[in-house]
């Protein structure tokens, strides 16, 4: 088996936190470098977190010699979560008239916030006995 290191699920909190901030603090009148910028750099710092929490998950319970095989699926899975993130914008977003047309990405920032959210819970429950 791959030696496994200690992880948490605080990346993806990070991750929710600064999505749904994007959703709390963006108005009409949003300035990009006190609402968009201090969002997004924890938002990218959450994800920069999560993926090698992700690929340890994954490798944790792999015998030594399937490792590539198993990372390399891991990795797939990481880029269809990404298609299916888009497609989930896409869908929640929908085509809203011009005067929703920020409570749509309020809408959707919520629902991408619920992601990593759930994402934390259940990798915490599997995790609990490590």
């Amino acid at each position: 088996m791959v030696p496994h290191a200690r992880t948490s699920a605080r990346p993806f909190v990070l991750r929710a936190r600064s999505t749904a901030a994007l959703a709390l603090r963006t108005g009409t009148t949003a300035h990009w470098a006190t609402h968009w910028l201090p969002t997004l750099v924890l938002n990218g710092i959450g994800v920069g977190l999560a993926l090698p929490t992700l690929n340890n998950a994954a490798a944790h319970a792999l015998p030594a010699e399937r490792f590539g095989v198993g990372t390399a699926i891991n990795n797939t899975f990481r880029q269809l979560g990404a298609v299916l993130g888009v497609s989930i914008f896409t869908a929640v977003l929908g085509s809203p008239a011009a005067g929703d047309l920020l409570g749509g990405y309020h809408r959707v920032w919520w629902v991408l916030a619920a992601v990593p959210a759930v994402s934390a819970v259940l990798y915490t429950v599997a995790h609990r006995s490590d």
